[in-house]
């Protein structure tokens, strides 16, 4: 079996005589829930479902890389399939710096076909790094069901200096537990 997929087994528990799930990569040797005796029929021990456990993920790379505009600047665009297509985004990362000492900026990601209230995916706010930084995006939120165009937007806040992005990756697919 490949060391990137995870198995969902049903393993016949006889001290509690039920089928119990588990994931694993490897077929399971005892039951998973604690009690006494965890011994398991292993004839009755089989595979129902499998996940990739691979990360998922795209990069984009922003037509406009340098940034010098105080209001939000839409740096570079992408084609989102959805969550119920590919599965939720679960984390993004940028490569950026402010190209000198002094200047601050934000990124967000943005959703600009939802209501306000809904339409920042993820955001970071008051960066000065002066060297390129990978950049956690953190928490994710709205993320969209359906397909749609989603931007990456980028604001100087503080200071005269250029703000570079180099580079945009989300990571996506099934929530891995």
């Amino acid at each position: 079996m490949s060391s990137n997929i995870e198995y969902r087994w049903l393993v016949y528990c006889i001290e509690e005589a039920i089928d119990v799930g588990v994931w694993s990569a490897t077929g399971p040797t005892q039951c998973p829930n604690i009690h006494g005796d965890r011994s398991i029929e292993t004839s009755r021990t089989r595979v129902v479902d499998s996940r990739n456990m691979k990360k998922n993920f795209f990069k984009i790379y922003p037509q406009v890389k340098t940034i010098v505009s105080k209001d939000y600047y839409l740096t570079a665009s992408f084609d989102f399939l959805g969550s119920d297509n590919i599965g939720t985004i679960y984390s993004i990362y940028v490569l950026a710096l402010s190209e000198g000492v002094g200047s601050n900026f934000d990124i967000r990601i943005y959703n600009p076909s939802s209501a306000p209230s809904t339409s920042v995916i993820a955001e970071k706010t008051g960066l000065n790094n002066s060297t390129i930084a990978l950049i956690n995006m953190g928490t994710i939120a709205n993320v969209p069901t359906d397909r749609t165009t989603l931007e990456v937007q980028v604001k100087r806040t503080t200071g005269s200096k250029k703000i570079g992005i180099r580079e945009i990756t989300v990571y996506y697919g099934p929530e891995l537990s």
